[in-house]
């Protein structure tokens, strides 16, 4: 006759709370998984099946905070230990430097490569975006960002929306060296106003003195209905930006592109005129593009 061996086992719930001899196996039902126990642990040590590999229980968890982030992992760590990885789904936008605790275990600094120096530095405001997914790494002091995740060389630097009137928003140094911007600007129209959209200017002394607004909307006489410009300007460190260029897209198709010439420098920031106002709804992001 056939002999059937069958190991211990019970539900999630009953199986985590309880504590075997040195060796003895134990299956919790509820998640198909097995445990070896030492005599010592609380539901022994878990070995990992294919569905702990899928779900990512044991590292991956979703995050609360802005700059001082907590993360809990379905499956808490015991302590940190380095070369530690975690992921989480951040659940607002960094503004600053920041900190990451998991499972209450103690805040850590989250850093990043500059990819300049080399050297480990603490995040910048955009670093973290909302919604995206990170993963970091544990080197035994700080937790750092693993650029390959969810870091994106793409990060927001400046925004503002409203319902209009407005006559000009400035972007005081938000442009830095070794970087492409690209400005999304959008805008509503009534039907029957014909506007040039926007004018622009970039400045080299943190907002002092402007460089000429030159218009950046649909060329023509303008339009009356909703639409849009893509502003694209290149700031590299020893090659001194000298022209921009846009593209203006209505909703009915029409755009026009055209650049303009600046003097020399390096840029820092960047001011907007509404040319035409109307109290209209208006939205302004610029992006930042890392080119290092």
């Amino acid at each position: 006759m056939a002999t059937q061996v069958q190991i211990r086992g019970a539900t999630e719930t009953t199986q985590e709370a309880r504590t075997l001899t040195s060796r003895e196996l134990d299956i919790n039902t509820t998640d198909n998984r097995i445990c070896v126990h030492n005599g010592s642990t609380t539901g022994g040590v878990p070995h990992i099946n294919y569905a702990d590999y899928q779900n990512q229980e044991y590292v991956y968890g979703a995050a609360s905070g802005t700059d001082a982030i907590t993360v809990d992992m379905a499956k808490a760590p015991s302590a940190y230990q380095t070369g530690q990885r975690f992921t989480f789904k951040a659940a607002n936008t960094n503004t600053g430097s920041a900190t990451i605790n998991i499972n209450s275990l103690g805040a850590k600094t989250l850093k990043k490569k500059d990819v300049g120096s080399g050297s480990l530095v603490t995040l910048d405001a955009g670093d973290i975006i909302q919604n995206a997914i990170y993963t970091v790494f544990y080197d035994g002091t700080d937790m750092i960002l693993d650029v390959s995740t969810g870091s994106s060389p793409i990060k927001i630097v400046g925004s503002s929306s409203g319902a209009g009137p407005i006559s000009t928003i400035d972007f005081l140094n938000v442009l830095s060296s070794n970087k492409i911007y690209k400005a999304i600007v959008s805008r509503e129209g009534d039907g029957t106003t014909t506007t040039n959209n926007l004018q622009f200017s970039l400045s080299t002394d943190g907002g002092s003195n402007w460089l000429g607004y030159s218009d950046c909307g649909p060329s023509g006489t303008g339009l009356a209905g909703s639409h849009s410009t893509v502003l694209e300007i290149l700031n590299i460190d020893g090659v001194y930006p000298t022209s921009y260029t846009w593209r203006g897209v209505s909703k009915d198709g029409t755009h026009g592109t055209g650049g303009a010439i600046y003097g020399t420098g390096l840029y820092d920031s960047i001011s907007f005129r509404i040319s035409n106002d109307l109290s209209v709804n208006y939205q302004i992001v610029i992006y930042e593009y890392d080119i290092s």
